[in-house]
């Protein structure tokens, strides 16, 4: 018997429920494709519970970010891919077939990552729901399971060939210290820089475990990573970066702006400092409302509590960095190709900026009504 073609790594902490779960989804789909692959749990929790028959365990607690057990399992691995499974997503019966014959292909020599469409699945709340309806689930492509060349896509059911991997130096645990966030989409710039294709095969092949997105805590703490994800990412890629009139401090001091030319006078810093706030959130609803026509209002006012956490994870990785350019540049989702520095805003800017501005002058004239009052 030869060297298997591919290592799969199932990346956990602390969910010994789900990380099983994962792990038998994917020996069921090695059973399908009829092949026999090493299967490794690489797993950071303090005290780890056994790993299921077939499964090994790799226990490294001092490894406690998503990125660093990542480069551990490409570390690891003596085959020419390794395939990695989060451990709250399960592999569908036909993903381990599907992507070892795409490895094998000859029409994926350059090659240097695989991804696939994943959905949801299990008993939503309210609460994902509001999720849903937003910004936070779109990097899955819920709509898009076609197969072909991407710029960038989610890990959550992914595979990497090594040689590739090492040679870019994906997945750099320095860099990104984060639980969780942003090395995804690291990963596919540094691969994209250097010449590799990424590739996402078509139909639905994972699956991900609503439960794990079914609470609003659950989802802030999410947005805050991802805020802090995207503040590195400006830091790591430059070039994709652009003003981002989104971002809290642009929006917000526009609204400070409008509000500061009204007659009269300002009474205070807090009047002109709340208005900007107020313009900010009311931008971010309008943004949401016109992105999600589905959401319901209710569901706006969560996300726009969830854009607050993003952003301050945004204003804290900033801040710990000590360079206020990241809380004020926006990695641009919309080119994939690296540009020169831009001040040119996205297409719904107008519309923003302008109900951010006279969100802030209503703030600022209902306070001054309300002040003349009392």
């Amino acid at each position: 018997m030869g060297t298997p073609l591919a290592t799969l790594a199932i990346i956990s902490h602390e969910r010994p429920r789900l990380r099983d779960r994962a792990a038998k989804s994917l020996l069921v789909s090695l059973e399908h494709a009829g092949a026999s692959l090493p299967v490794l749990v690489i797993e950071s929790s303090r005290d780890p519970q056994p790993a299921p028959d077939g499964v090994q365990l790799v226990h490294v607690p001092h490894l406690n970010t998503c990125v660093s057990k990542r480069r551990l399992a490409i570390e690891m691995c003596r085959t020419d891919w390794v395939i990695m499974l989060d451990d709250d997503c399960l592999a569908a019966p036909g993903a381990i077939g599907e992507m070892l014959a795409a490895m094998g292909s000859a029409d994926h020599r350059q090659t240097g990552a695989l991804f696939v469409t994943t959905e949801f699945a299990g008993a939503p709340t309210w609460m994902f729901n509001a999720a849903l309806h937003s910004d936070l689930a779109a990097g899955f492509g819920l709509d898009d399971a076609d197969g072909g060349d991407v710029s960038w896509a989610v890990t959550t059911l992914s595979a990497f060939r090594k040689d590739a991997a090492l040679a870019t130096g994906i997945f750099p645990q320095d860099d990104l210290a984060l639980p969780a966030a942003g090395e995804d989409v690291d990963a596919c710039v540094r691969l994209r820089a250097e010449g590799w294709r990424l590739r996402k095969l078509a139909g639905v092949l994972a699956m991900h475990e609503i439960e794990t997105w079914n609470s609003f805590w659950a989802n802030a703490r999410r947005s805050l990573r991802y805020g802090a994800a995207e503040a590195l990412l400006v830091r790591l890629h430059h070039q994709h970066a652009r003003i981002g009139y989104e971002t809290f401090l642009v929006s917000a001091a526009f609204g400070v702006l409008c509000a500061s030319v009204l007659p009269g006078r300002s009474g205070g810093w807090w009047r002109p400092a709340l208005a900007g706030l107020s313009g900010w959130a009311a931008g971010v609803a309008a943004s949401l409302h016109q992105d999600h026509p589905e959401a319901s209002a209710a569901e706006v006012l969560v996300q726009v509590a969830w854009s607050a956490a993003y952003e301050s994870g945004r204003l804290r990785t900033a801040i710990s960095r000590r360079a206020l350019q990241l809380a004020v540049q926006q990695f641009n989702w919309h080119d994939a190709e690296p540009a020169r520095f831009t001040c040119a805003p996205h297409r719904s800017a107008a519309r923003r900026l302008i109900i951010t501005g006279l969100a802030a002058a209503a703030a600022v004239v209902g306070l001054r009504h309300a002040g003349r009052r009392r």
